[in-house]
């Protein structure tokens, strides 16, 4: 295909040949090859000398298809290409190398616009520290221990010195010669020496001295001529002292304490120290041990006779706690305390058992440990004295004394009397040793006796039911207060009620016979509540309210309780002496009488009291037949409600025919409900 030029004119077709440019060696090899590194570099020089606006046929290195023709005006031609050798086939140039190679000089001229190699200016070669690969260097490190001017032992003299001089102060009561830090600080670099054993020792002897010398001698001068409380008191005055003092030198003494002594378990701390130390040679001082015990019970004894006083009470507290602090309260007071203890507890017992009655005897008793036990309390005394000093109280007075405790008759006199506290207060004290239940001998002869008196008292034989029930309302409320429901007494109380209200006497009462009074009597009891009602029982004053109190109530709205709860709650408790009567033939004779007057009559409070008396005695527990009489109780509802009808038709004219003539007539029913009782 002919090509054109810009003129539209044909150009003739024919083979490009080879040029050479002027700049370029005449003569190269056919042969011959380029390394990677030279095309790439040829190839950019190329790119960078060319013109931009010159057309792509013009680049030198690149070859023109076979057939076309070249461009008169492209001077540019192939170069020789060569072959490698065999050691530069795989050896590269470095980027760094590479760059070095393309520098371009911009302040010289090119003659050809060739790229020329940049000269580098040399720099020094100056150390730094951020270049940590410019070589290796040398560190020198001097050492930081210092030559010490003076002589380790002269200096240490000098701390203790310093240490010896506050020890005084502090023994005597006067101002530190030096700061607290200072000492501290010396205390520190003496440990820090290894001068740790050598001060601990020279401590020791310090505080030894000062406790066996100036302490004790200034303690034996001030009790000679005292008591034992005033020595006690002297003693714990001090031990105060000294404690303060050593708190100051444990804080001076402090990194000597917690550097050395912590992790020495041979070696005792600064404050265990000073306790073994005033507890050998202050509290078993031969002329202070003796005083110092007999002092604290000495207050003790004060306390029994004097009562309370403020100062003895704080000397004695501080005792207390000194004799812990010196661990010395198991070993050496508290044995002391419970011999004094034990002697006084046998003469007070026997003093009282002679001049009191039960009544005296029981309430000293009773003060007697509520003091001695509060007093453990309020002394922080450890709880094995006060469960020992528990242990020979009970045993003193009450396992001891049982004869004078359990006398029948004083017993019997303080139940009669209605003193609950004091029946708790003696129940209290047996039942410290199990021994409760021998009130029962006393108990039950109260109750029989009294009973006794209750059922055959011919003068008051009408409220005979009464008086029980307030008998029986008074042994339970004794039982259940002061005898805290004991099962065994609950048991004595119902034996000594069967007993009694079961004996027989011939009297005029029972016509000469062996019958006993009591059921027919609490038969009669029964007609008179269902008959009168809440009215029949308070004016018998066995209900809540009695008398002119239940006259004041009985006109207001809404009295004290419901009708029928109250007489159902009158008739359990008649009915729970009823449980105690053998002879119940006495009780179902009269009844069943009482009640077909109640119903020919029409003098029954309620029906429904009747109804609800009947089902209490059909009850397994009472064994009372009266089958008959449900069913006379049934007809009577019966027939009051076919008589309330008929009387409300009839007319004034014809009703005394009507009466005389129906069945309802009272002569008729009357008849009729005789036969069935029958």
């Amino acid at each position: 295909m002919p090509f054109t030029n810009q003129d539209g004119g044909k150009l003739k077709d024919h083979r490009p040949r080879k040029q050479s440019h002027p700049t370029q060696s005449s003569v190269d090899e056919p042969n011959s090859q380029k390394t990677i590194s030279e095309l790439f570099a040829t190839s950019k020089q190329g790119s960078k000398g060319r013109n931009l606006y010159e057309p792509l046929s013009a680049s030198p290195s690149k070859r023109l298809k076979l057939g076309h023709s070249m461009i008169e005006s492209s001077p540019a031609v192939a170069p020789a290409v060569r072959m490698l050798r065999a050691d530069e086939r795989y050896n590269f140039t470095t980027p760094n190398s590479r760059r070095k190679s393309e520098a371009i000089d911009l302040t010289g001229d090119s003659p050809h616009g060739s790229p020329m190699k940049k000269k580098l200016i040399p720099t020094p070669n100056r150390p730094n520290n951020m270049t940590p690969h410019a070589g290796i260097r040398n560190i020198v490190v001097h050492s930081l221990k210092k030559t010490p001017k003076i002589d380790p032992d002269e200096y240490y003299n000098r701390i203790w010195g310093q240490l010896n001089a506050a020890l005084s102060s502090i023994f005597s009561g006067r101002n530190l010669p030096y700061s607290m830090e200072e000492l501290y600080k010396g205390v520190e670099i003496a440990c820090r020496q290894n001068r740790a054993p050598a001060l601990y020792d020279k401590l020791c002897e310090r505080c030894t001295g000062h406790i066996s010398g100036q302490l004790k001698d200034s303690l034996l001068q001030a009790v000679d001529t005292s008591s034992d409380v005033r020595t006690l008191d002297t003693v714990v005055s001090a031990w105060t002292s000294w404690k303060k003092q050593l708190d100051v030198v444990r804080s001076i003494f402090f990194y000597l304490d917690r550097s050395y002594l912590l992790h020495t378990a041979s070696k005792p701390s600064i404050e265990e120290m000073g306790t073994i130390e005033y507890r050998k040679h202050i509290f078993m001082a031969e002329e202070l041990h003796p005083k110092i015990l007999q002092g604290a019970c000495d207050l003790v004894g004060i306390d029994r006779q004097v009562g309370h006083d403020a100062h003895n009470e704080g000397v004695f507290r501080n005792a207390i706690k000194m004799f812990h602090a010196l661990t010395v309260y198991t070993t050496f007071f508290e044995p002391r305390l419970m011999t004094d203890s034990e002697q006084y507890y046998l003469s007070w017992a026997n003093d009282h058992v002679t001049t009191s009655d039960l009544v005296g005897y029981v309430e000293n008793c009773g003060s007697l440990m509520l003091r001695e036990l509060s007093r453990c309390d309020l002394y922080s005394l450890d709880q094995t004295t006060k469960k020992g000093l528990e242990t020979y109280l009970e045993d003193i007075l009450v396992d001891q004394r049982q004869s004078r405790l359990l006398v029948e008759e004083d017993v019997g006199d303080l139940l009669d009397e209605d003193r609950d506290d004091t029946v708790s207060q003696l129940f209290s004290l047996l039942q410290r040793r199990r021994l409760g239940e021998k009130l029962r001998p006393a108990f039950e002869a109260l109750i029989i006796k009294q009973g006794s008196q209750i059922v055959f008292d011919e003068e008051k034989e009408q409220d005979m039911v009464i008086r029980l029930l307030e008998f029986k309302r008074k042994l339970d409320h004794i039982w259940s207060k002061s005898f805290k429901r004991h099962e065994g007494l609950g048991h004595s109380l119902r034996e000594a009620f069967e007993t009694f209200i079961n004996k027989t006497k011939r009297s005029n009462m029972t016509w000469g016979t062996d019958n006993p009074k009591p059921g027919e009597m609490i038969a009669k009891y029964v007609d008179m509540v269902l008959k009168g009602g809440t009215k029949a029982i308070r004016a018998s004053g066995a209900g809540p309210e009695s008398g002119s109190k239940a006259a004041e109530n009985e006109d207001q709205e809404g009295s004290s309780e419901d009708e029928d709860v109250e007489i159902g709650r009158q008739l359990d408790q008649v009915l729970d002496l009823f449980r105690f009567v053998h002879g119940k033939a006495v009780f179902e004779a009269f009844y069943k009488r009482d009640l077909a007057r109640r119903l020919l009559l029409g003098r029954s409070a309620s029906a429904d009291s009747e109804k609800s008396m009947l089902t209490r005695l059909r009850s397994g527990k009472m064994k009372v037949r009266l089958f008959s009489c449900l069913a006379v109780l049934t007809d009577w509802k019966n027939a009051v409600l076919v008589s309330r009808t008929i009387w409300s038709r009839c007319s004034k004219t014809s009703r005394w025919h009507e009466k005389r003539s129906h069945p309802t007539n009272p002569c008729l029913r009357s008849a009729r409900l005789e036969r069935r009782l029958i």
